[in-house]
């Protein structure tokens, strides 16, 4: 039994398209209540309701949406979404590869990242990361659980970057509070 695969990404996965869809209209039918997720640039993400998106693809399954211009990222999602045609979502049939897909994804970030940053506005095309070369464990559905509950551990938002800054914003806070008080007692 061999104990991996390798692929490239764009030979894996299922590739989605997003819709014509612009920030005004976004921000018209935005609706916190809504159940469909839209996927803009930079880091919009607004939720609308289904009857308010007439004529747009809405995608029904585990994905992981790539945010391709101004702020270079990848959002996994499971729930009723669509995105911005200058970005593009990936799929599979196995809903454990899309979640090793996303936390592939995210290791990479700063490489898409850097290949973004040769433009004004940063932008990856969609071959730099169909070009990738994922390598898919055979108990990909046990480590993808592991990643998960690491996640949800550090960030139950699923938000690590921002755990991350939160983590270091209070250690420089309680470091600046410290050599403050050092410096008071000191005079």
């Amino acid at each position: 039994m061999t104990s991996f695969q390798r692929s490239k990404i764009g030979d894996l996965y299922t590739k989605l398209r997003g819709v014509d869809i612009t920030a005004k209209r976004m921000k018209e039918i935005a609706d916190d209540n809504g159940n469909v997720r839209i996927f803009s640039g930079g880091a919009t993400i607004v939720d609308a309701k289904e009857a308010d998106l007439a004529n747009v693809c809405i995608h029904r399954v585990p994905a992981v949406v790539v945010q391709a211009f101004g702020v270079v990222n990848v959002q996994y999602v499971e729930t009723p979404f669509t995105f911005r045609s200058s970005f593009w979502a990936y799929t599979h049939e196995r809903k454990e590869l899309v979640e090793w897909l996303y936390f592939f994804l995210e290791e990479k970030l700063e490489l898409l990242r850097w290949k973004g940053s040769a433009y004004l506005i940063p932008k990856i095309k969609a071959s730099d990361v169909d070009a990738l070369e994922i390598t898919i464990p055979y108990d990909v559905k046990t480590r993808a659980a592991k990643l998960q509950r690491i996640r949800s551990a550090i960030a139950p938002d699923g938000n690590i970057a921002q755990r991350i800054r939160q983590v270091q914003t209070a250690y420089e806070n309680v470091r600046d509070g410290l050599f403050a008080k050092l410096n008071m007692e000191t005079k």
